[in-house]
């Protein structure tokens, strides 16, 4: 028996706490088999079997690249859930400064919304799947509402005719959420989130994220607080240079806000770019396990929760053919970083596709396979991955156990 490959130890005062990424698994282990573990005397230690059911101690550290490996497989293969993000709209009310979208005011027409459901139930016939999962977005996807109910209907009316199920969620600025958008949005089938974003305090968001007459961050901070109760709410914090130092006072500011630590969580990422603004993802990872700690300081206890990372089986799904992106157009693209960009188009609507040639280009290193990290990662982002060369990775194991060790404290 071996320790395996994949755990990150962290030591505690009373013990260690060991995480393993290829499982997911947290335990905490106290003095007396804290030692045992170190000394790899395995067969004395008390949860044994838990420890090996949890893959924390394995027979074969070879076995693990094997899981790995059919992992992937697994997944590539699996026709489960097929995962849609539709773009109905370009517009926009927001002009934020690090957007990745190109200013083309589009919209989905009869044409494009009929053809979008053909595409999807031959898709879904031909690949046996059992699930349809819909990220609506834009744009700001509720600026034509009665687009997304025009759509809605005709997807349920689909996924009822082949009795397979509908999940749903939505990417909104948050400035737009009225009474007859909360009730449209909180009858969507299976709600797994409403993604909101938030840059900072008043003055900081504002000036990120700005809206012509008003200041987006007010209303954006009423409409969430009108619904907290009854949306599944994630609020996004985009990071970058600029607004760092205002990461803290935000926190502070929302946790003194009713229902925003115990009904919200709140994720942190890094603004893509090629300005000098933005930060490398090693430098991000230093930021980011900074800003978590905030989430502890003020009870953001939810939000800790989700700070394990969860073990995935491909560095994106726009690996597989199980993940696409339609927009206004009826275009198809395989991640929405690159909608717009005609060269990453993959196919539309109309004329179909070939999952096959529509991957991009997978990478692997042997470095990144033995690396304690690689199931959480898989090499990362497929279209930045020049940075990886650069030793850019993602994730930093100390600090990666770091933060974990915030969620081991929650949970007492």
């Amino acid at each position: 028996m071996e320790g395996s490959r994949y755990n990150l130890i962290k030591q505690v005062e009373d013990g260690i706490i060991i995480y393993n990424t290829l499982s997911g698994a947290v335990i905490k282990l106290d003095k007396e088999n804290e030692g045992l573990y170190l000394d790899k005397k395995f067969e004395q230690i008390k949860y044994l079997k838990e420890l090996r059911d949890f893959r924390i101690i394995v027979d074969n550290l070879e076995d693990e690249e094997k899981e790995i490996i059919q992992l992937k497989n697994d997944f590539k293969n699996n026709n489960g859930i097929l995962a849609i993000t539709i773009l109905t709209t370009t517009l926009c009310n927001l002009r934020c400064v690090y957007c990745f979208e190109s200013i083309r005011h589009i919209t989905m027409d009869e044409k494009v919304i009929n053809q979008t459901i053909k595409f999807l139930r031959e898709y879904l016939i031909s690949n046996n799947y059992r699930g349809l999962s819909i990220t609506w977005f834009g744009g700001e996807p509720l600026f034509y509402k009665n687009i997304i109910k025009e759509v809605y209907a005709k997807i349920v009316e689909l996924v009822d005719s082949l009795d397979i199920e509908l999940f749903n969620g939505i990417i909104t600025n948050g400035t737009l959420l009225d009474e007859d958008t909360f009730s449209m949005i909180k009858n969507m089938r299976n709600l797994n989130f409403v993604q909101v974003t938030i840059d900072g305090c008043k003055e900081t968001h504002d000036a990120r994220r700005p809206l012509i007459g008003q200041s987006s961050f007010d209303l954006i901070i009423s409409n969430v607080s009108k619904y907290i109760d009854y949306l599944p709410f994630q609020l996004r914090v985009n990071i970058d240079q600029t607004n760092l130092n205002d990461i803290e006072n935000l926190i502070e500011y929302l946790s003194k806000i009713p229902g925003f630590k115990e009904k919200s969580c709140i994720h942190f990422a890094k603004v893509v770019g090629d300005n000098s603004v933005c930060y490398t993802n090693r430098e991000f990872a230093y930021k980011y396990s900074e800003c978590c700690q905030f989430l502890k300081k003020y009870g953001f206890i939810n939000s800790v929760k989700n700070l394990v990372p969860q073990v995935v089986a491909v560095q994106c799904p726009s690996l597989t053919k199980h993940h696409l992106l339609l927009d206004a157009n009826g275009d198809i693209y395989n991640c929405w970083q690159v909608v717009g960009e005609v060269k990453y188009r993959i196919g539309t609507v109309f004329n179909g596709f070939t999952p096959p040639e529509c991957e991009l280009v997978e990478t692997e290193q042997e470095e990144c396979l033995h690396c304690k990290v690689y199931p959480i990662c898989h090499t990362g982002c497929p279209l930045h991955y020049d940075e990886l060369l650069e030793n850019n990775c993602k994730y930093i194991p100390e600090l990666l156990i770091k933060d974990i060790e915030e969620y081991i404290v929650s949970e007492k």
